[in-house]
């Protein structure tokens, strides 16, 4: 290895698809961070890091063995969504995985053991292309009481046929949010909602800020959003969480780690349970001050940006 003074060299593996979390957590976590610099060089970089999700068995095997050959640590990230591995671990210094967590019917179930050993837990973060927005549209006095950035019309009969297959109480994928927020504001009038997608949608809205979404979020006191029905974890919550919002979201048996649960976010174990939620922290006028959203806001900065995730990850390098 080469280190000098913590300084340190960073081979990242290039991909024919430039997206995702290879570039908004990867490259830009590397680009961000003061005693980081891309390498591109191989032979001479202090550690190789290759996204698994993005990268063929082919690719995966050819970079682990050039480590092998020049003595690299080779570091694998699988930022995919399902909980299996894609990619033998054998011959990675070590391996990062954010998936780790079975649910079944849109439920957190248990943490998945790996045998396979040499596995880390990572998540997601905030976004750095959100900053430019946030820095420009600051809103301390939040005029939103809920938000939930889910649901269109299209959903509205799914939403309402998975209800009568689980039952209210197991159903807590995204497609019964909006449903169950509108129920709600019928018999809270005085709290003002927001219900429904903002910006453009898939590939193209997770790719790209989206200006008037990341406003409505500064607006916002609670966000209200969940895990997907398979799988733990994604960017909405860091999303909402870097723009000061108090976020609620169904349980996680991976928590963001260094938040504070009733300070910064809260579970809710069903649709009764979220009604509660919202009723209770409503009622705390502190969690909105100026003061408390700007520390949500700060916690993110300076512990929940990509280059805290390169961090982590090449902490196991030193």
């Amino acid at each position: 290895m080469h280190l000098r003074n913590n300084n340190m060299n960073v081979f990242l593996t290039p991909v024919k698809d430039p997206n995702g979390a290879w570039r908004k957590v990867l490259l830009s976590g590397i680009e961000d961070s003061p005693d980081k610099k891309l390498c591109n060089d191989l032979q001479i970089s202090d550690v190789c890091l290759i996204d698994t999700h993005r990268s063929s068995l082919e690719e995966v095997e050819y970079y682990r063995n050039s480590c092998l050959k020049h003595k690299v640590p080779f570091i694998g990230v699988d930022y995919s969504d399902e909980a299996r591995l894609k990619h033998y671990v054998d011959g990675f210094f070590r391996f990062f995985k954010r998936s780790n967590v079975e649910r079944i019917n849109g439920i957190s179930k248990q943490l998945i053991r790996r045998d396979e050993g040499n596995i880390y837990p990572i998540s997601y973060c905030g976004r750095v292309d959100f900053l430019p927005i946030i820095n420009s549209n600051k809103i301390y006095s939040r005029d939103i009481d809920i938000s939930c950035f889910f649901g269109s019309s299209k959903n509205l009969y799914r939403s309402s046929l998975l209800k009568h297959l689980f039952g209210s109480n197991k159903n807590l994928n995204r497609s019964s949010l909006p449903q169950h927020l509108f129920e709600f504001n019928k018999h809270n009038k005085s709290v003002y909602c927001h219900v429904g997608l903002v910006g453009e949608d898939g590939h193209l809205g997770r790719e790209n800020p989206q200006v008037e979404y990341v406003k409505m979020l500064l607006r916002s006191k609670i966000c209200v959003t969940a895990n997907p029905d398979r799988w733990e974890g994604d960017w909405r919550f860091w999303e909402a969480y870097m723009t000061g919002a108090f976020v609620l979201i169904d349980v996680m048996l991976q928590p963001p780690s260094n938040l504070i649960r009733g300070v910064d976010y809260d579970f809710y174990s069903n649709l009764s349970d979220l009604t509660s939620k919202i009723n209770l922290y409503l009622k705390l006028d502190h969690l909105f001050s100026e003061k408390q959203i700007k520390k949500r806001m700060d916690k993110c900065l300076k512990h929940h940006m990509p280059k805290n995730r390169i961090e982590y990850v090449l902490d196991h390098v030193r």
